[in-house]
């Protein structure tokens, strides 16, 4: 098992910014038709993405900085009270959310020609690798932060998985304690959708949560999409909401959050909503449209707030789109927000 250190301080630290109330004046427009050759969609200056509360600290986030000009991304911590900053991590490929538990410890996947199941303290020591298989994908905590469940997805060709059908029992929902050792792995073959009849693979997920016992996870098709949860077992699927992307598109699922008998979400395009358990009721928070969505989210521990990564596309000329990526703070008491990342 490889274990490097890769916590520095930021050398420079700006004077403390503390954000004052925003209005978003980012205008929310349709894209104008779209050039022969396709939009040319262009970042300028850098990124700050998929921002997370810290669990135990309702003043912390730890979110991604993708620097202008820099292959790779910096893992940064931010504290809401002063807005100082400390770099956790600057000397690997982190490919997707980092998730944070409440015992300490940050976990990602790292792409180094193929992707594997990383950890790291929040503190930026003892920067790990877990996991060393064919390709291990979207780790998350389960709910008591002590093991770490993730996709184990495969290479193989469609020739391969042609001649030989069971190569799919390879990719599967692993369960790995913090030491990277494997606790138990989950095989559910597919779900049928008889909206649609079409079948897909539970174990191919990107976006889930866990509440105590049970997972809440999104799974589908091209053309259908559903949540889903299933208990500690494994045993049983509930389906909890589906939409019919023929008939809403731009609906995939992109974040998943629970919170107090609530799922939070984000739909591309279609931005941020909750939907209540009890009554299986979808609301919006935040509507998008081609020039303003949202890619990220995360609920502070108190639940009164929520933390979001809010993506404005400007069209600067006939081919060209400009994506700026910036972290945003919605109180959900009083539904104001305030920018907190941007440059």
């Amino acid at each position: 098992m490889l274990s490097v250190t890769g916590c520095r301080k930021d050398p420079n630290i700006p004077d403390p910014v503390v954000p004052q109330d925003s209005v978003d004046t980012h205008p929310c427009k349709k894209f104008p038709p779209e050039p022969p050759l396709e939009w040319n969609y262009i970042h300028t200056g850098d990124q700050y993405t998929w921002p997370t509360f810290n669990p135990n600290k309702e003043n912390e986030f730890i979110y991604i900085r993708e620097v202008d000009g820099s292959f790779i991304p910096e893992l940064v911590k931010y504290n809401l009270d002063d807005g100082t900053e400390t770099i956790l991590l600057n000397s690997a490929y982190i490919s997707s959310p980092p998730q944070w538990s409440e015992t300490g410890w940050i976990t990602f996947h790292v792409y180094t020609g193929v992707n594997q199941v990383w950890k790291i303290r929040d503190d930026g020591s003892e920067f790990t690798q877990l996991t060393f298989g064919v390709k291990d994908l979207y780790p998350h905590f389960d709910a008591t932060g002590t093991r770490i469940n993730y996709f184990r997805g495969t290479n193989y060709s469609n020739h391969e998985l042609e001649e030989n059908p069971d190569l799919y029992l390879e990719a599967k929902m692993m369960f790995i304690d913090l030491d990277g050792n494997v606790v138990d792995s989950i095989l559910i073959e597919n779900i049928i959708s008889q909206t649609k009849g079409g079948q897909f693979y539970y174990q191919n997920w990107t976006v889930a949560d866990f509440e105590e016992d049970v997972t809440y996870f999104i799974g589908g098709t091209e053309n259908f999409y559903g949540c889903y949860k299933s208990s500690y077992e494994y045993l049983e699927l509930e389906e909890i909401h589906t939409w019919d992307l023929d008939q809403a598109p731009h609906q995939q699922v992109s974040c998943l959050e629970y919170y107090n008998n609530y799922l939070y979400y984000t739909k591309r395009k279609n931005s941020l909503h909750k939907l209540n358990l009890t009554t299986g009721m979808e609301e919006s928070i935040r509507e998008g449209c081609d020039t303003k969505n949202y890619n990220c989210l995360s609920i502070s521990p108190s639940g009164d707030k929520m933390l979001v990564e809010k993506v404005l596309s400007t069209v600067l000329d006939e081919g060209t789109i400009d994506v700026q990526h910036e972290i945003w703070i919605i109180d959900l008491m009083n539904d104001s927000e305030v920018k907190i990342l941007g440059d």
